[in-house]
């Protein structure tokens, strides 16, 4: 099994992503850069980078040096998000992730992200999450 956002989890994440979008498909308005940031209830953080251009959608562990659009969450609300549960939108609303930067960045990957999420729900049944 892998652990979800770990290296492993993360090259399996990025094979996926490869050639995301077929030629003449919808292609991003633009790139996007998404920095995620996992907090916990003692104040700890991890994070993450999804970055997006004309046809795929990358993960880096990490910070980006200037993001788009910068997200905060726990651990178990970005794991909902990975595993199909809950929509990044639908947490936005319901105050489960905060969000400062560009909130325009998500419009705009929103396609790319719902067939990304199709094109990972195989690797949900293969990934330990927290709980």
């Amino acid at each position: 099994m892998l652990r979800f956002l770990s290296e492993e989890w993360v090259a399996e994440v990025n094979g996926a992503m490869q050639d995301l979008l077929e030629p003449g498909e919808n292609e991003p308005r633009r790139l996007w850069t998404i920095q995620c940031v996992l907090v916990d209830e003692a104040g700890g953080s991890f994070s993450y980078v999804v970055r997006a251009d004309q046809s795929s959608v990358t993960l880096e562990l990490g910070e980006a040096g200037d993001p788009d659009l910068l997200l905060r969450q726990d651990r178990l609300t970005a794991s909902r998000i990975a595993r199909g549960e809950l929509s990044i939108p639908d947490a936005l609303a319901a105050g489960l992730i905060r969000a400062r930067g560009d909130l325009g960045a998500l419009g705009d990957a929103a396609g790319i992200l719902a067939k990304a999420a199709r094109r990972l729900s195989d690797l949900s049944s293969r990934t330990t999450f927290p709980s």
